[in-house]
């Protein structure tokens, strides 16, 4: 493993336990040459800050969501449609990203435009289908939330447990499905990775 390698994992090795996303651009050497904190889903760049990542390797952290540990369903993630567009259009060199014990890494090699754009919103679509879904899953949840403040009883434990296991298996599905249409279409124009951290 080169230096610039064990610089970039010590750093996404610290990233990785935040509970919000922390983004991180590097020289070829490994050097730290910028770094951005974000809330829980994202880190907001400005037209400023993008210009820093140019030729840049990025790594960034996706906040894991312990919880779905306890109900069964191993947490997971994918690139988002915006991690591969903010890429694509400022000229990163390799998007790296990690969450729990897994890192992702993502580089455009010379795409066609076209299909790229095609395929970012192919993504952003299916993210938006899954959103949807989520939205609808977290107002049954707070309603069973709700209904086991007011009874906390074995029948309304089995509910809250219920739609949280829901919850998080559509969470899951939601990840699984974009790493699958990102897995397959590489003959775009990129290579895509994943390793185990541990």
């Amino acid at each position: 493993m080169s230096v610039a390698e064990e610089r970039i994992r010590a750093v996404e090795a610290r990233i990785v336990k935040n509970d919000f996303e922390t983004a991180v651009a590097f020289d070829t050497d490994g050097n730290v040459v910028f770094e951005k904190i974000g809330v829980h889903n994202e880190v907001d760049f400005t037209p400023e800050d993008l210009k820093k990542l140019t030729g840049r390797i990025v790594t960034h952290n996706h906040p894991f969501e312990k919880t779905t540990e306890v109900f069964g369903v191993k947490g997971t993630s994918s690139f988002s449609s915006n991690d591969l567009r903010t890429a694509l259009k400022v000229g990163i060199t390799e998007t790296r990203m990690v969450v729990g014990d897994e890192r992702y890494l993502f580089r455009w090699n010379n795409p066609d435009e076209e299909l790229a754009l095609d395929f970012l919103d192919e993504i952003f679509d299916l993210e938006n289908v899954y959103e949807l879904k989520i939205a609808d899953a977290e107002l049954e949840l707070a309603t069973v939330l709700d209904e086991f403040d007011i009874n906390p009883c074995p029948r309304t434990q089995l509910d809250v447990d219920r739609v949280l296991t829901e919850y998080y298996q559509m969470r899951k599905d939601q990840y699984d499905h974009i790493n699958e249409l990102i897995y397959n279409n590489q003959q775009i124009g990129y290579t895509l990775r994943k390793e185990c951290t541990q």
